[in-house]
């Protein structure tokens, strides 16, 4: 019961609690067990509206794709560090979905600091970093680029498709 519950709890800040129980009966509690990756709505059109706004272009038609049938979904919680060039660490980081770091990526990587006049619609941030997989805005191949806030952007030798052919 408490399993099914984990994410609402979660939500009520009762993170503690949920860990506390699964500590007191020796049970094993996973982040994906806690963590919900569905995005309202609102929340997707709000995130698209406000790049075009800051990027003054359509986001790319697979992108929108990607976020209106739910296919981010599919990228929550994946290892894919060892894909990527350019990620600096040993160690891994899952991809998370999470609108508002998203959201706070979109604007920190886009600020002309790192590719002026060329704006990235961040796709899924890298969990525990302030970095992510994105696309670039008039890319009508939809190739990936990792960005990590020390050596910006780097584009990776695969597309938005072929990424989910690789994890299938």
């Amino acid at each position: 019961m408490l399993i099914q519950l984990a994410p609402y709890f979660v939500q009520l800040g009762h993170l503690k609690t949920i860990k506390a129980y699964y500590l007191r009966y020796g049970l094993e509690i996973t982040y994906s067990m806690l963590k919900t990756v569905t995005l309202k709505p609102g929340e997707i059109s709000q995130y698209l509206d406000y790049f075009e706004e800051l990027a003054e272009t359509a986001v790319p038609a697979r992108a929108r794709q990607y976020f209106e049938s739910g296919e981010y979904k599919q990228l929550d919680q994946q290892e894919i560090t060892n894909l990527l060039d350019g990620y600096p660490f040993d160690e891994g980081a899952p991809l998370e979905i999470d609108i508002a770091k998203l959201s706070m990526l979109l604007d920190y990587s886009n600020d002309g600091y790192y590719d002026e006049g060329v704006f990235f619609l961040p796709l899924a941030t890298l969990s525990d970093q302030n970095a992510y997989i994105g696309i670039q805005a008039g890319d009508d191949n939809h190739t990936i680029y990792y960005f990590e806030p020390q050596d910006g952007f780097t584009e990776q030798d695969f597309t938005l498709d072929e990424l989910f052919k690789k994890l299938k």
